[in-house]
């Protein structure tokens, strides 16, 4: 429900860039709210916060950022303020860079690994990746050791789960799925 919400306003912020071509501004408006979001935790927190009124919420958004951004974002902000839903809005800044991604060729493959993947590794995965999707890829890699082996790629809605632990609890699967003679089962 969550992320259905986050997209519908995203798509909606995307479509307004497209319409009034402030594309790139409002992708610049986007990595700045984020960035401060990110930076400043307990400024999500004020516009979270029930006892301050939305109206002060705005007013206080739009002294921080009116110089900044354009009057679309501002807008958006003001919006998810009246209808309480302004927690949604790293969600939809970042459903809104993919989308802004995707129409400029370009997308982020999230990469689970179990160890460090080294500089010439990360170089074979972008190829291989951008030669299977024909766009520019940025890698995102995150160390999970309890992968035990392999990788986790995440590319868009497509996941790809070459991990030691992903093939061990298949094996385990079908392990127990046999039969011996006499009707006995493994596992």
């Amino acid at each position: 429900m969550e992320s259905m919400i986050a997209g519908r306003y995203a798509r909606a912020y995307y479509e307004l860039a497209q319409e009034k071509k402030l594309q790139k501004e409002l992708d610049q408006d986007s990595v700045l709210l984020r960035q401060t979001m990110e930076q400043y935790p307990q400024l999500m927190k004020m516009m979270e916060a029930p006892e301050i009124p939305a109206e002060r919420k705005r007013a206080s958004m739009e002294h921080i950022f009116g110089g900044s951004c354009q009057k679309e974002t501002l807008e958006l902000v003001a919006l998810l303020l009246r209808k309480g839903r302004i927690a949604y809005l790293t969600d939809i800044l970042k459903e809104y860079d993919r989308l802004s991604a995707l129409q400029r060729g370009e997308a982020t493959a999230w990469v689970r690994s179990a160890s460090e993947l080294s500089e010439q590794q990360r170089i074979q995965l972008q190829k291989v990746l951008e030669k299977k999707t024909n766009r520019k890829i940025t890698l995102q890699v995150q160390v999970e050791p309890e992968l035990l082996g392999g990788m986790v790629v995440r590319l868009g809605d497509q996941l790809y789960d070459n991990s030691v632990r992903s093939r061990l609890e298949k094996m385990r699967v079908h392990l127990q799925s046999i039969h011996l003679e006499g009707g006995e089962k493994v596992g």
